[in-house]
């Protein structure tokens, strides 16, 4: 098989567009998805051959570091493009049942606090 590889960009964006949030919330405030910062990944195959069976923990691998970038753009930025928002617990709740931690994915307050 012929090694190739793939950036996928989960959030697109120019970060210096953000402002600082006012009040005791010192995160950046973000207002749209184009103001969060772009996140890429390397993959060693063929996005159509991440769903084989035999490539399972590649689209984990892939699955959690999108996971971890997420949970940290929700710490690190005050969101309030409430669109993103959902988006972003969307995927982390589909995550959740890539690894079939059915608690997890069926609960949406334990997403916003895992």
């Amino acid at each position: 098989m012929i090694l190739r590889a793939l950036t996928l960009a989960v959030v697109a964006a120019s970060f210096p567009l953000a402002s600082v949030a006012a009040d005791n919330d010192a995160r950046t405030v973000i207002e749209k998805l184009d103001d969060l910062p772009r996140h890429s990944y390397n993959i060693e195959l063929p996005v159509t051959e991440l769903y084989a069976p035999q490539n399972r923990d590649a689209l984990l691998a892939l699955a959690h570091a999108v996971a971890d970038d997420v949970r940290a753009d929700l710490e690190r930025y005050d969101i309030r493009d409430d669109n993103t928002v959902q988006d972003f617990y969307a995927l982390l709740g589909t995550v959740a049942l890539l690894d079939e931690d059915w608690q997890i994915a069926g609960n949406d307050r334990h997403i916003r606090h895992h």
